[in-house]
């Protein structure tokens, strides 16, 4: 068995684990008069990036096992 799809899974956990507290630390951000926050959308967007990251690692290992099964 190859270390490809390995390697992604682990990077692809260490990136949701990533985004969950980046989702914390947007949570905890202090809102504004109005209601909105652009410190708490900025933390929201870098965890929105970072589980899109993941998710795209997940697939890439998916498809690496895969390829590697078949040959």
């Amino acid at each position: 068995m190859k270390f490809k799809p390995i390697i992604y899974t682990a990077i692809a956990f260490g990136l949701l684990s990533l985004s969950h507290s980046l989702e914390l630390r947007g949570d905890l951000a202090p809102f504004m008069k109005d209601g909105g926050s652009g410190e708490r959308l900025s933390y929201h967007l870098m965890a929105l990036v970072a589980l899109v990251g993941a998710i795209g690692l997940f697939i890439a290992a998916g498809m690496s096992l895969i390829r590697a099964i078949r040959y």
